[in-house]
């Protein structure tokens, strides 16, 4: 998201020292809880927001930009879920990033694969250091 504000759903984002216990709406990018600002703000290092994240690196490059993440880890749900035999129910081809295409003999990917793939994205773009 491209702006000043951004709404945020109720939850606890410790990486980054901020906590929200019912909807809020944040401006100029937590100026309150951080003497830094930035341009762009994601919320989420999973699949979605690091495709954001890459997206926005490389064609808003003079943006600064933030990822919150409130877990220790990216990958979201694909980091969250290990169990046994978790796949995706949707085709990697189409449900893979545009810009860094799924490349497999598998159609339904396993989950530590997605997992993976979200990783070596955010790495490949270095996306690491931006998220808190």
């Amino acid at each position: 998201m491209i702006g000043t504000s951004l709404l945020l759903r109720p939850g606890i984002f410790p990486r980054c020292g901020l906590r929200f216990s019912s909807p809020s709406i944040v401006t100029r990018c937590f100026a309150d809880a951080s003497s830094e600002h930035f341009d762009v703000v994601v919320v989420g290092a999973g699949l979605s927001g690091v495709g954001c994240a890459c997206r926005i690196s490389t064609e808003c490059a003079d943006k600064s930009l933030l990822i919150i993440e409130r877990r220790q880890t990216m990958g979201g749900t694909w980091d969250l879920f290990r169990y046994p035999g978790i796949r995706s129910d949707s085709d990697m081809t189409s449900f893979g990033f545009e810009f860094k295409p799924w490349f497999s003999d598998k159609i339904l990917a396993r989950g530590s694969d997605i997992h993976n793939y979200v990783l070596e994205t955010a790495d490949e773009f270095d996306i690491r250091k931006k998220v808190r």
